[in-house]
């Protein structure tokens, strides 16, 4: 191996050291809705059993599972109300602490009004999900994505907000501008 050749894999190497394995589950989370479909799909061994596996978790998770869209003719393992909580959930754990100005902004709020406001993007999403999981409403899948977004981000929030009640940013080492 040349010396150019080494220099390009040693950079990637060191990335892959620092992915941890709660990062590989939340980007399995995320393409398991559409793997699961294509798996069943293809229905080879280990890759059906491996779907048919996804799809019962789905339906464990998901309270409304049976409102999904489909791809490929498959129907998605969660509802979009589900997905969209997975997906802010995951898009404020990677980026967590940056960007350091959004993140300083919101630490720059008092304690208690930010576990307000965190808990106040959670109503819709709940919301939501009773009158949906009662058939007392149905909404487009576009609209529970964006309640769904609003959800996992109003329970990242809640999360962060409750880990800095019980242990300030000062005491686990981490510092924002």
């Amino acid at each position: 191996m040349s010396a150019m050749s080494m220099a390009r894999v040693v950079p990637f190497a060191r990335r892959w050291r620092r992915v941890r394995w709660w990062q590989a589950l939340y980007v399995l989370a995320l393409l398991g809705q559409f793997l699961a479909p294509l798996f069943v799909i293809v229905n080879v061994f280990p890759f059906g059993p491996i779907g048919r596996f996804i799809y019962w978790l789905g339906m464990v998770i998901c309270p409304i599972a049976w409102d999904t869209p489909t791809f490929l003719g498959q129907p998605m393992i969660v509802c979009p109300l589900c997905y969209g909580a997975l997906v802010a959930l995951t898009t404020l754990t990677f980026s967590y602490p940056r960007p350091r100005r959004a993140w300083a902004a919101w630490f720059a709020l008092p304690a208690y009004p930010r576990l307000a406001l965190a808990g106040l993007l959670l109503v819709p999403w709940l919301s939501a999900y009773i009158f949906i999981h009662a058939g007392l409403w149905v909404l487009p899948w576009p609209v529970m994505f964006v309640y769904g977004l609003l959800g996992g981000t109003g329970t990242a929030l809640v999360g962060y907000q409750m880990l800095e009640l019980a242990v300030p940013r000062a005491q686990r080492g981490e510092r924002l501008p």
